[in-house]
């Protein structure tokens, strides 16, 4: 039995998480296709993760979710946002009822 997903991870000079690309397996071309993206920006006070989805027709990623934690001084979350892509406008747009994921899930370490 073949896997049916492969993710492919790259981190950044800290040894911390930057992207995560995911593949399924496409059994009629007998290969790995792409499938989705994320990509982890931190800043001083925030860390932005965007997800995007694999358009195979633009050859590309776009964007689809936008997540952004902010914290404090002490690295403590202070409040988070959730943002999805208009698809006719191209803009982010705050999701008011969203479910965030939590910080401790998205933010894995190579051990």
């Amino acid at each position: 039995m073949l896997p049916v997903k492969m993710n492919k991870y790259k981190y950044d000079l800290n040894g911390e998480l930057a992207e995560k690309v995911t593949y399924k397996w496409n059994p009629a071309k007998v290969k790995w296709v792409e499938e989705s993206k994320m990509n982890i920006s931190r800043h001083t006070d925030e860390t932005v993760v965007e997800y995007g989805e694999w358009i195979s027709s633009k050859k590309g990623f776009l964007p689809s979710q936008k997540y952004v934690y902010v914290t404090n001084n002490d690295t403590n979350l202070v409040t988070q946002y959730c943002y999805k892509i208009n698809k006719h406008t191209s803009q982010w747009e705050l999701q008011q009822k969203a479910v965030v994921s939590k910080i401790e899930d998205i933010f894995a370490q190579r051990n």
